[in-house]
C-alpha cells in the first residue's frame, strides 16, 4: 500500500466564492471533535433521506420540492465540511478520500433524478442517458487519478451541477417557474432541455480534458464505456421500467470506480470493467426473441454487482481500520 497523501487540484470555478463566504464561517459551528468520516456520512443521509421521500410521493407538492432543495444544499455544506474538518484536525486519510469521493457518484445520480422529478420530466431514455454520463463522468475522473496519482476537478464540475440543480429546484417550488421550464422556446422543445444539454456538455468536457491530460483515453475506459453504453442500449430497447437500468448501470459503473480508486492506494494495475455486462447482454437478447423474463437476467445482474461491491468496500474498512475514530481527541 503507497503511503497515504491527498493530491488533488481543484479548479473549480464556483468553490472558492463558497468556501470563502459560506463553507469557512459555517465551519466554525462545527465542533472540532467530530470527525469528519462523520460529516461525509451526514451528507450522504441527507440526499439519500430526500431520495426516498421522493420515491414514495406520487405528487410533488411545493413543500416536497423546498425539502428536497434543502438537503441537497445541506449535502453539499456538509460534504465540504468534511474535507475542511480533516485539514483543521489533521486526520486526512485514504478512509476519508474514499468515502467522501465514492458517496459522492451515488449521491450525485440521485441529484439528477431529483432534479428530473421536479422538473416532471419522465424517468425514461434521456433520464438513463443523463445517469449514464454522470457515470461516464465519474469514471473517467479515477481512471485518471490512478494513473496520474493526482485526483483533478476542472473549472466546471459536479459543485456548479449541483449548484444549478439546486437553483432549479427552488424555481419549480412555484407554479410559474415549473411553467417557465417546461415552456417551449426553441423548434418547440421546453427550456430545461437547456439545463440537460449544459449538463450532458459538462460531462463530455471533463471527459474530453481528461483526454487531453493524458494524451489518449485508457483501454479500460474505453471498454468501460462501450460496454456500459450497449448495456444501457439494450435496457432502452426493452423500455425497461427506469429503476432495473438505474440499478444496473449504477453498480455496473460503481464497481469499476471502486476498482479504480483501490488502485490508487494499493498500486495495483488499471482495473478493467466487469467481465460479465457483454454475457449478460447476449443472454438477455435470446430472452427477447423467446418471450422469457429479461427482467430477471438484469436484476440477477445487478444483484452480483453489488455482491461484488459490499465485499470490496468490506476490504477497504478493514484495510484502513485504524483510520476510523469515533471522536477526535486533541493532539
Amino acid at each position: 500500500m503507497n503511503e497515504y497523501h491527498y493530491n488533488c487540484v481543484d479548479e473549480s470555478a464556483s468553490l472558492p466564492i463558497l468556501k470563502r463566504y459560506v463553507f469557512a464561517p459555517l465551519h466554525k459551528l462545527v465542533p472540532l471533535g467530530i470527525p469528519a468520516n462523520f460529516l461525509t456520512l451526514f451528507s450522504g443521509i441527507l440526499v439519500w433521506g430526500s431520495f426516498i421521500g421522493f420515491l414514495v410521493t406520487k405528487e410533488l407538492s411545493a413543500g416536497h420540492i423546498l425539502s428536497g432543495a434543502s438537503a441537497v444544499w445541506g449535502y453539499v455544506v456538509f460534504d465540504h465540511f468534511d474535507g475542511m474538518q480533516a485539514k483543521a484536525t489533521s486526520t486526512s486519510s485514504p478512509l476519508g478520500e474514499i468515502l467522501d469521493h465514492y458517496s459522492d457518484f451515488f449521491n450525485g445520480l440521485i441529484v439528477i433524478y431529483l432534479g428530473f422529478r421536479v422538473l416532471e420530466i419522465e424517468l425514461g431514455a434521456l433520464f438513463l442517458v443523463m445517469i449514464w454520463l454522470n457515470c461516464l463522468a465519474f469514471a473517467v475522473t479515477y481512471v485518471e487519478q490512478q494513473i496520474r496519482k493526482q485526483l483533478y476537478f476542472g473549472p466546471i464540475g459536479s459543485l456548479e451541477g449541483v449548484i444549478l440543480v439546486i437553483a432549479v429546484m427552488l424555481s419549480c417550488a412555484s407554479a410559474s417557474g415549473l411553467q417557465f421550464w417546461q415552456t417551449p422556446i426553441l423548434l418547440g422543445q421546453p427550456a430545461y432541455l437547456l439545463i440537460i444539454g449544459g449538463f450532458a456538455a459538462g460531462c463530455f468536457f471533463t471527459v474530453f480534458s481528461s483526454f487531453q491530460r493524458l494524451g489518449a483515453l485508457p483501454r479500460n475506459f474505453i471498454e468501460f464505456t462501450l460496454t456500459g453504453s450497449l448495456l444501457l442500449g439494450v435496457c432502452l430497447y426493452l423500455r425497461l421500467h427506469w429503476a432495473i437500468p438505474f440499478l444496473v448501470v449504477s453498480f455496473y459503473a460503481g464497481d469499476f470506480i471502486l476498482k479504480s480508486m483501490q488502485g490508487v492506494f494499493f498500486d495495483r494495475i488499471q482495473p478493467l470493467p466487469d467481465r460479465f455486462a457483454g454475457p449478460v447482454v447476449l443472454a438477455v437478447l435470446p430472452c427477447t426473441f423467446f418471450e422469457l423474463d429479461y427482467e430477471v437476467v438484469l436484476l440477477a445482474y445487478g444483484s452480483y454487482l453489488l455482491l461484488q461491491i459490499l465485499p470490496r468496500g468490506t476490504h477497504i474498512l478493514t484495510t484502513f481500520k485504524e483510520y476510523w475514530v469515533w471522536w477526535n481527541h486533541p493532539t
